[in-house]
C-alpha cells in the first residue's frame, strides 16, 4: 500500500466577530502572544500547535481565545505530529532526562518526553521535543486547561515523497462492511477524539487516549479521491437538519479547526458519500459532546502515519 506524506496541514479559520478579529498572519516577535479569553469565557479547550508558523492557537468551545509564538524540537529532535491529550500537569516540573532543566507549567502529551512548558524562544525550532511558550502564556494557558484536553500537532514535510508503508492494525480493527467493535469498559472517562481515515474505510474512536471503537465504513469514489487531512471540534449547538448518520436526531455542528492543502469536507458533508453502520453511529452520537475532536483524513492508519514523520492519526494505549 501506498500513502503520501501529509505535507502541511494547518489554514487556521476564525470566525469571531469582524470587531475581535485579529489577523492570524500579523507577525509576533519571538515570545510574543495574544490572550482574550472574554470572548468564550467558558467551554471545552483546545489547544493547536503548527510547527510550519512555530505558533500556538488556543480555542475555547470553538472560538480562538488567544495565540502564541513557541519553539518546537530541532532537527534530529522533532517535535511529533498528530492528536495528542494533556497525560499530566505540573506546575513547577524539573527535568529528569535533561539534567535537572526546569519546566514551568508543564503539560505532559506523552510518556517519553513531550510536553508543553515556559522556555527559550529563539524564533526557530529549538527544543529537544517539547513546545516552548512564552511564560506568562504557559501559566495563562496552564489555567484554562485540563486533564485530558486534545492539543492537535501539525508539521509540513519540506519534500512530499511516496513511500512503501506495511499495514499494522490490530486484528480487531480488520473488519468486513457492517461490522464493528464497541467495548467503552476500556477507558470509562475523558475527552472523546474520533478518526475517521477513508483510505482504510475504517473509523476509530478513542476515549482520554484510549482505543474504545472501530467500525467498518463504505467510502464511495468520490470520497475516495479526496485528498488531505482536517479536525473538526463539536460546538455547543446542533445544525437545523436532521443528522443522515443517525435518524431521528439533529445533526451535530461541527467547526474547522484545520485543514491540509487539500479539501477535505466537514462531517455532515460526507454524508452522502460515507455510509456508517447506524448502530454504530448512534453509539458514537451519544459520545459526541462540546469539545469533542473528529479528524477525517485520506491518509491510511499504519504504524507509519502513526508515528513521526507522519501525521499520527491514532495512538491507542493497548
Amino acid at each position: 500500500m501506498k500513502t503520501t506524506v501529509l505535507a502541511g496541514f494547518f489554514s487556521v479559520l476564525l470566525l469571531f466577530s469582524t470587531a475581535h478579529a485579529e489577523s492570524l498572519t500579523a507577525p509576533l516577535k519571538p515570545g510574543e502572544f495574544r490572550w482574550h479569553p472574554e470572548r468564550a469565557p467558558s467551554g471545552p479547550v483546545l489547544l493547536a500547535v503548527t510547527i510550519p508558523q512555530q505558533k500556538a492557537y488556543v480555542y475555547r468551545n470553538g472560538v480562538l481565545i488567544g495565540y502564541s509564538t513557541v519553539s518546537t524540537g530541532q532537527r534530529g529532535h522533532e517535535t511529533p505530529t498528530g492528536v495528542f491529550q494533556v497525560l499530566q500537569k505540573k506546575q513547577e516540573h524539573t527535568s529528569n532526562i535533561y539534567k535537572g532543566a526546569k519546566m514551568p507549567n508543564m503539560q505532559r502529551l506523552t510518556w517519553t518526553g513531550i510536553a508543553l512548558h515556559a522556555g527559550n524562544l529563539p524564533g526557530y525550532p529549538a527544543s529537544h521535543g517539547c513546545i516552548r511558550l512564552p511564560l506568562e502564556f504557559s501559566r495563562l494557558l496552564f489555567g484554562v486547561t485540563s486533564l485530558g484536553i486534545t492539543v492537535v500537532i501539525t508539521g509540513q514535510d519540506q519534500s512530499p515523497q511516496t513511500r512503501e508503508v506495511v499495514d499494522q492494525l490490530s486484528s480487531r480493527d480488520e473488519l468486513a462492511h457492517g461490522e464493528y467493535w464497541w467495548e467503552p469498559e476500556r477507558s470509562t472517562k475523558g475527552p472523546v477524539s474520533v478518526v475517521a481515515s477513508l483510505a482504510d474505510g475504517r473509523v476509530y474512536v478513542q476515549r482520554n487516549g484510549v482505543r474504545i471503537a472501530s467500525s467498518a465504513i463504505h467510502v464511495d469514489d468520490r470520497a475516495r479521491r479526496l485528498q488531505g487531512t482536517a479536525a473538526f471540534v463539536r460546538l455547543d449547538r446542533n445544525r437545523a437538519e436532521p443528522s443522515r448518520f443517525v435518524p431521528g436526531k439533529p445533526a451535530a455542528e461541527w467547526q474547522e479547526v484545520g485543514a491540509s492543502t487539500g479539501k477535505m469536507k466537514s462531517p455532515p458533508d460526507l454524508a452522502g458519500h460515507v455510509q456508517v453502520p447506524v448502530e454504530f453511529a448512534a453509539k458514537v452520537y451519544d459520545l459526541l459532546s462540546p469539545g469533542t475532536v473528529m479528524v477525517i483524513t485520506s491518509e491510511s492508519s499504519t504504524q507509519s502515519t502513526r508515528t513521526s514523520p507522519g501525521f499520527v492519526i491514532m495512538k491507542p494505549q493497548v
